[in-house]
């Protein structure tokens, strides 16, 4: 961190950095709170140091260049992993909204949802190492890769499968839910047999994946 950021907190100053925009940023007393992070310390490697970074509490003079090394890689795990059930919360799930609302996350590929404007919400997996985030529109319905190759790298475990959907219902009153109609491909004018888009989306699907595991 610069000498101008010195008061920043660890939070504050990660979910701000360029390619971090899809964070929110988690309560440090959430972070605090043991029950919270039940069964990460099994998951994530030099837990207590990682866990003493984002709380603030580091004493990072005392390593080499590699142990930092490790440790900010260590960190960024833990912190994801805490960032994901932390929206599951309704203070999470309130952040999530503030940040989808405003735009932050961009808007929607499809080309109806684009023209109007559609936000997105960011969406994952529970698995680490399983998939990359992608963003789900609630107005489509459909799941597309975000659009900058740097949130493209952020593991979809540090945002889970449930917040985008819950996000969803809670405030559905404030959102456009199943507004857009579908894309739905045609030959020489009639609709192609209704496996050929499932076809196509597992062939996305697994192409994601293959980038996501590189």
């Amino acid at each position: 961190m610069s000498e101008e950021d010195h008061e920043m907190t660890w939070i504050e100053w990660y979910c701000r950095l360029k390619g971090n925009e899809f964070f929110v940023e988690v309560d440090e007393e959430y972070a605090q709170d043991d029950f919270n992070l039940t069964g990460l310390s099994q998951v994530v490697p030099y837990y207590d140091d990682a866990l003493n970074v984002i709380l603030d509490e580091d004493d990072q003079d005392q390593l080499g260049d590699d142990e930092s090394a490790l440790l900010e890689t260590a960190t960024q795990m833990l912190y994801g992993l805490i960032h994901a059930r932390f929206l599951q919360t309704s203070r999470g799930i309130q952040a999530l909204y503030e940040k989808y609302s405003s735009g932050v996350y961009g808007t929607c590929w499809n080309d109806q949802c684009e023209r109007e404007k559609r936000y997105v919400i960011p969406v994952g997996s529970d698995v680490v190492g399983q998939a990359h985030v992608n963003v789900y529109c609630p107005s489509c319905g459909e799941t597309y890769i975000p659009r900058s190759q740097k949130l493209q790298q952020i593991d979809g475990a540090y945002f889970g499968s449930s917040a985008a959907h819950i996000l969803t219902l809670q405030y559905a009153n404030n959102m456009p839910i199943g507004v857009t109609v579908p894309f739905l491909p045609l030959l020489y004018g009639f609709r192609l047999f209704p496996g050929i888009r499932d076809m196509i989306l597992e062939r996305s699907k697994q192409k994601s994946n293959k980038v996501a595991n590189k």
